[in-house]
Formats: structure tokens, sequence, C-alpha cells
């Protein structure tokens, strides 16, 4: 079985699928936190604001976070109007909603959606304080902004926190968003993929009928890429390990750190499992999928898997997905092998074209220059990606820049491109 796949980021014009809005002195370290993580687990891009570029205007980057993102999950929290920051943000994001068709789930997070809707209680405190601020600056208008986002939020669907499991409440949340990006074909990761659909529907046959599947293939075919897209478009799993890079990580000797890693996100897929010492049994898990990307020695594999035994005793319903370049390792580990080919001309063509020129063709004159480069790149979506990457980076798209570049390519390699096309 084999197939195969492209990606290119220029398919998909966010670059977010999920920005948090919160105020930090609330939640920062509990609640919004864990659901950064849980979104993120899923496989989901999400901006919170310390990814934020040190030096970076903090109004600028916030708004380009939230233009460039699919959804906004806002937490309410009690003190969230007490910062002026959030419902600067929280206008932003509405205006987003109205004419971007940004989507908003709102979160009430120990506060109720009533307090939030007509500013009472700790709502009330903060608006009286701000009013303040707002009159000695004479900026009446400010305040009207504010509470009219607040009442367009607070008639949204979205969740409250009040007697509910925080866990629970997290897993809800990141259900709706992973459902809401999959209804709306959303997912930056489905977005930029050349040929995924196919390549999705094997996948997900193999594993229905394997516990443990091996993608196999050289250096920038599209492995890592097509197991991200089935952490994402699988939601029926409760739980996602996803370990990246392995062989990549070893060379800085991470592999301990990785294998705690591991057993750690076990521990709180499994609570109720028993450790001994530090063995953790896996009877009680379920429907969790393990990924681990980039194995290319049999020693990796049995070091990270010697006390999770998670290719010796796995549950029924969870399943693990091995990713590497060397076929030898899956012997007797793996149930199945999917194996990623390169693209046809066709598709490295539109991937090609994609990338260069934010197109799926060529643009007019650079036909065979487009081909050179396709046929340089041997259908690796690397390659492809790398090159018209490149290429672009004239912004003129001056032809004597390609011609100069594809000369240098074909007399004396591209080191980059190379070193991912020698494995």
């Amino acid at each position: 079985m084999a197939h195969s796949v492209a990606c290119s980021s220029l398919v998909s014009p966010k670059r977010y699928d999920v920005f948090i809005s919160f105020r930090g002195e609330d939640i920062r370290t509990g609640f919004t936190s864990h659901l950064h993580k849980a979104l993120t687990n899923k496989g989901i891009e999400t901006f919170i604001d310390y990814q934020l570029e040190r030096g970076d205007g903090i109004w600028d980057s916030l708004c380009k976070a939230i233009e460039n993102s699919y959804i906004s999950v806002v937490v309410f929290s009690r003190h969230y109007a007490s910062s002026t920051w959030c419902l600067k943000e929280l206008v932003k994001i509405m205006e987003c909603r109205k004419h971007l068709g940004l989507l908003v789930i709102p979160v009430f997070y120990n506060t109720d959606p009533s307090q939030v809707r007509y500013q009472r209680e700790t709502y009330q405190e903060a608006f009286s304080e701000q009013e303040r601020n707002l009159r000695n600056r004479n900026d009446e208008s400010e305040e009207r902004r504010w509470r009219a986002a607040l009442a367009e939020a607070t008639d949204l669907s979205g969740f409250d926190s009040q007697s509910r499991d925080e866990s629970l409440l997290i897993k809800d949340i990141v259900k709706d968003v992973l459902q809401k990006l999959l209804e709306f074909g959303y997912s930056n990761t489905t977005k930029r993929l050349v040929g995924i659909e196919e390549t999705r529907k094997h996948v997900e046959l193999l594993l229905k009928n394997a516990q443990r599947i091996g993608i196999w293939g050289i250096g920038g075919i599209g492995k890592t890429t097509i197991a991200k897209v089935v952490t994402i478009l699988t939601p029926h799993y409760d739980s996602v390990c996803f370990l990246e890079n392995i062989t990549e990580e070893s060379k800085y000797g991470e592999l301990a750190y990785l294998r705690g890693k591991l057993l750690e996100q076990l521990k709180q897929i499994n609570p109720i499992g028993k450790v001994v010492g530090t063995k953790l049994t896996t009877r009680s898990l379920k429907k969790a999928l393990i990924v681990l990307d980039g194995v290319d020695t049999l020693e990796q594999l049995e070091y990270l898997c010697e006390e999770s035994k998670v290719l010796d005793d796995l549950p029924e319903d969870s399943r693990v997905i091995i990713t590497t370049r060397n076929r030898c390792l899956l012997t007797n580990k793996v149930d199945e092998i999917y194996e990623v080919k390169a693209l046809s001309p066709e598709e490295s063509l539109k991937l090609f074209s994609l990338r260069a020129f934010r197109e799926i063709h060529p643009k007019e004159g650079y036909e065979e220059l487009s081909k050179r480069a396709v046929e340089y790149a041997g259908g690796i979506p690397f390659a492809l990606n790398a090159l018209g990457s490149y290429l672009s980076s004239s912004r003129s798209l001056d032809k004597d820049f390609w011609e100069s570049t594809m000369r240098k390519l074909e007399n004396s390699p591209n080191v980059e491109i190379q070193e991912v096309l020698r494995y």
C-alpha cells in the first residue's frame, strides 16, 4: 500500500487554528495552560500570548494573531474585565467574527454568564474603575464598545465551568474546537496538504484493523505530516501521545527525557493504572493514539518502549504509529506497514506552484523553469517546498534569478535539500 502526501502552508491563509483570550493573572498557570496543552496535544495549532516574539509591538502582534486564527476561545474569568487589554482584545475578536468569519467560543470560568453580559459583581466593579479612567481621557465611546462586545459574546453558545469537573470541561472544549475545525475544513494541517484525503482514508482503514502500524518512506516524504493529520482527523481517541523527531532528539541525549515523557503521558491517560517501580501497566488504557515519530534504530524503539510496554501489552482500543526511514526495524514490531511514495509529476507541480506562486499552476512564462524545479526535487514534498520558497524569495519573480538558481542547483546540489534526499 503506497501513497503520497504533500504539504504547503500557502494553501491556508491562516496561521493558527485557535487563539485563546484570557486574563493571565487569573488563570495563566492553571486552567489556560491545561487547555492550551490539551489543544496542542490534539495537533491543533494554538496561539497563546506568551508566544509573542520579544520586541514585537504587543498590540499589533495580538491583532495579527487574532486575524490569522480560525477560532477564538474567550475565557471569561472573574476579573477578565479588570484588564483593559482583555477588553480591547475582545472588541477585536468580535470585529473579526463580523468581518472575517472568526468563530468565537466563550468559556465562563468560575463566573456566571449573566455577570458578564450585564456587568454585575466583579464585572460591575471593574467597569466602575474603567469608567473613571475613560472619563479622564474623554473616551466614553470605548466603554460602549466594550459593553457591546461582552453582550455579543455572551449570546454565543459556549461553556460554563460551574459545577463541572475541570478536566471534563477541557475535554469538551477541545472536542468542540476539533469538531468545528473538521466541520468547516479550517484546520491548518488539512488545509495545507495536497492529496491528503486518500492518504487519510487508507491510514484510518489500517488503524481500524491493526493495533500497530508503521509509516515508512525516505526523508522529506511526509511521514510526520501524515501522522499529525491522523491525530487531528481521528477525534474518537481520548488522548494522543506524540513523540516527534526521535532520531534527532537522540543525538542530543534526549531519549531518557522522551521515555519519561511517554510514561508521564500514559499515566495521565490512565490515572488508575498501576505503577510498579518505574513501570506502568497499561491494562486500563483506553482509546489512546501513541505516535513514535522518526525512529530509525531498533535500539531507540526498544529503549522507549521497554518500560511502557506499548508494543507488547497494548489495550484493545488503543493504537501505535511508528514513522521511520528504516523498514527493517518494523519487522515483528507492527501489524501493517504503510509506504509513502514520491508525488506524481502533476501533484509535484501543483505543490511547487502553491509555494512559489500561491496558485495551483505556474505563472505564465515560468512553465519550463517550474518543470525543471519539479524534476530536480524528484517528487519529495520537502524539496518542493524548499525550492518553491527559495525561488519565490525574489519578490519580482526575476527570471534571471530563477535561471541562475536552477543552473547552480543542477550543477552543485543545494546542501539542505541533498541532506534530506541522501537517505
